[in-house]
């Protein structure tokens, strides 16, 4: 009798051990600060992330929009980079570091190999950069006067996710919003309400580059 009296007891207690768990849980994501705790833990995130692919898409009237860049990489100084010319957003520039090698996509679309150094790509350690600006502004202006509200769910092309809208002031409008996966705090997109801007992620920590075809010789 003593054993299933301490079997009792252990159980009990397991019992206990889970609830205050599942309390603590449910508290750190539905409690007060759960939004700005999740934006906190998904910086983190970013800051661990080794690889990742990148799309930001950019306004151009009411009804249509552009792919402005894309860009993949692989931590610490690989990369592939298409991005719309400025001045001419119909010219589209190509660059790329994989494997020891620079290229460049010269304006026929041939690829050329470059000579040059491996250059530390500077998202790495930090976070992609969107709107000029590493992820994700304002948390400190959101934790002392702002909020971070959560949104509805959303199924994106690359998984679903959860939306944070993020204020900056008391009474201000959402400076931002941004989808996070739920268990990994990594964001697939990210909404910028001054820019129009969005931000698309995604292959996150699994993403492989591969050389360009190389069409012409060497530049010297």
């Amino acid at each position: 009798m003593p054993n299933l009296a301490n079997n009792k007891k252990s159980i009990a207690a397991v019992a206990v051990a889970l609830v205050a768990v599942m309390g603590l849980l449910l508290y750190y994501e539905y409690g007060p600060g759960s939004g700005l705790r999740t934006l906190q833990a998904s910086q983190q995130a970013l800051r661990e992330a080794k690889s990742w692919r990148s799309e930001t898409l950019i306004p151009l009237d009411t009804a249509s929009s552009m792919v402005g860049r894309s860009r993949e990489i692989v931590c610490p100084s690989e990369f592939v980079d298409s991005y719309a010319e400025a001045s001419n957003l119909e010219a589209v520039g190509r660059r790329a570091y994989v494997h020891g090698v620079w290229y460049n996509q010269q304006p026929d679309g041939t690829w050329i190999v470059r000579p040059g150094q491996p250059q530390r790509q500077v998202e790495c350690g930090k976070g992609p950069i969107a709107d000029g600006i590493f992820l994700y502004p304002g948390l400190d202006r959101a934790e002392r006067s702002g909020d971070v509200r959560q949104g509805d769910r959303a199924q994106t092309a690359h998984g679903s996710c959860i939306w944070w809208d993020v204020s900056t002031a008391p009474g201000a409008g959402t400076y931002y919003s941004v989808c996070l996966q739920r268990f990994s705090h990594l964001p697939l997109q990210i909404k910028f309400s001054s820019s129009g801007n969005t931000y698309s992620y995604w292959d996150w920590n699994r993403t492989s580059l591969t050389p360009p075809v190389v069409t012409s010789p060497a530049a010297e």
